[in-house]
């Protein structure tokens, strides 16, 4: 009887054991399903972000092209600024000596002749004109061009100028007062989220263009630039 008594506690005792054991099983069950699920979730954010990250250089790639592009543009202007200040020194230099030096005068007299009067003839040499002052206009995807500059030329008055003396056309509007004229499209409107910018010597205009006052050797390069 105690035998049997005893044997009856311990099946009960292996069945709650069971149960238990079970109900463990479940819930580690459902935690790897949790687990697996997050992991899986993770490995789609780490790819979107891998993504981001491969777009991005791309991104940098791009913009580093353009820096290197608008260096040598930047080198380029800067060279043909040298060479022209050089020829300027040169010519001044030659107009200097020829002003410092006499006119020329040459008489060429005729054998007199007994019957005739002295004939004189008077040569005079005079100096060359002086040269004008010049700037580059350069359009990016038109092309680069050397104008001479007016009295009080602006960045806008001389592209202008330059547009109608090499066939292509300037569109702007008048905002009056001392906001002036701003350059809506070269060729044609500007694409959309884009607008001209004009660099003054190399260097981003802090004025308007028909505020930007012009003088020799000066260099304007024109842009298009995104606004976002």
């Amino acid at each position: 009887m105690i035998v049997f008594i005893y044997g009856g506690l311990s099946f009960a005792q292996a069945k709650n054991d069971n149960v238990t054991l079970q109900t463990n099983f479940s819930t580690l069950e459902e935690r790897i399903t949790k687990l697996e699920t997050t992991l899986e979730e993770n490995k789609t954010v780490t790819s979107k972000l891998q993504e981001n990250v491969n777009n991005q250089q791309e991104e940098i790639g791009k913009y580093q092209k353009q820096v290197v592009y608008y260096q040598k543009l930047a080198r380029d202007a800067k060279e043909k600024i040298e060479a022209l200040e050089e020829q300027n020194s040169e010519v001044k230099e030659n107009t200097s000596i020829q002003d410092n030096q006499p006119t020329e005068q040459k008489t060429v007299t005729t054998d007199p002749q007994p019957t005739k009067p002295v004939e004189v003839k008077t040569i005079v040499v005079t100096a060359p004109a002086p040269v004008l002052n010049q700037a580059i206009i350069t359009v990016e995807g038109i092309g680069s061009y050397k104008v001479g500059v007016k009295k009080n030329e602006t960045a806008y008055s001389s592209l202008v100028r330059t547009g109608s003396k090499n066939g292509f056309s300037v569109q702007s509007t008048n905002w009056g007062g001392n906001l002036g004229y701003s350059v809506d499209g070269i060729n044609g409107p500007a694409p959309y989220g884009k607008y001209w910018a004009f660099y003054y010597n190399g260097k981003f205009s802090q004025v308007g263009a028909s505020n930007q006052k012009l003088k020799n050797n000066d260099a304007i390069f024109w842009r298009l630039e995104s606004w976002l």
